[in-house]
Order: C-alpha cells, then structure tokens, then sequence
C-alpha cells in the first residue's frame, strides 16, 4: 500500500510541474514581449533558470540532507535532464514541418547552443578525470572552467538584453 501513496504523491507532483511549465511559459512570452526583451533571453535565462530550480533543489537535498549523502543522484539528476532536454530538441526538430528547427532559430540561440555543448564537454572532461583519479588538479580546473564558462553565458544575455533595451 506504501507503493501507491509513494507513486500518487510523485504522479501529483509531476502534474504539478507540467502546470507550472505551462504557465510559465506563457508568462514568459508576455514578459518577453511586455518589455522587448527578447525570447533568447527570456528563454535561456529566466526560464531556464526556474526550470532548473526543482533540479537544484534535488541536488542539494540529495547531498546536504540524506544521510549518507548520494552525490551519485545529483549528477545522474542534472545529466539525465540535460539529456532529456536534447531529446526535446530532436523530438521538435521531426514534428516541425517547416524544415529543421535549428535552422529557423535566431542566431543568439546557436551561440548560446554552442556554449551549452562547450559546457557539456568540459563536464565530462571532469568527471573522466575525476573518475580515473589520475589528477586531481586537472579536474579542479576543469570544474572552474566550466563554472566560467556559465558566468560568462549569463552575462552574454544580460549584455543581450542590455543592448535589447537600449534600442527602445
């Protein structure tokens, strides 16, 4: 009996998550459009970042909170989303009539594309080495370069919609 209550609290809190989304996408939509600050960065910035809240919440409660901690749920966490979120790409890139999506996006999109998989390859990098424990430094910088890496993509979009408002 402990399985469906467990499975109804998850069923529930996944139909809340898709209302949410919902909503805040259309939210962000008016936003963008209220004050002309662009989808790419209402898109990758502010909605991205809150639909990347509950994740973070997870990975932190996983190591900070269980006892023993299970670092190995945040990264399989934050990974498989990311996975998942590439999968959306491909999925939308087949049911999109009008040729493939990528194509069609505004070129702020690719960079920001770019950055993402630049991203991606320097987390793996370090989790190779991690893993190998062969040098610790070597992951060290890889985890920094990558935590520059995303402070520089975030001020590429604040610098987007500076730029955006200035043209008012």
């Amino acid at each position: 009996m402990d399985h469906f209550i467990i499975w109804g609290q998850f069923l529930i809190a996944a139909i809340l998550v898709v209302i949410a989304g919902y909503k805040l996408t259309r939210y962000g939509d008016v936003f963008s459009e209220k004050f002309k600050l662009g989808h790419v960065f209402i898109g990758s910035v502010l909605i991205g970042w809150c639909t990347s809240l509950p994740e973070l919440v997870l990975s932190i409660g996983t190591v900070a909170y269980i006892q023993p901690p299970s670092p190995s749920i945040s990264i399989g966490n934050v990974l498989g989303s990311n996975l998942f979120n590439i999968f959306i790409i491909v999925f939308l890139d087949i049911i999109y009539w009008k040729g493939p999506i990528l194509r069609k996006a505004e070129p702020n999109v690719k960079l920001s594309v770019w950055f993402s998989l630049g991203m991606a390859v320097l987390l793996g990098l370090a989790l190779f080495f991690s893993m190998q424990r062969r040098n610790f430094l070597s992951s060290y910088r890889i985890r920094c370069n990558t935590y520059l890496y995303s402070i520089y993509d975030s001020h590429y979009n604040i610098v987007l919609c500076r730029q955006k408002i200035k043209s008012i």
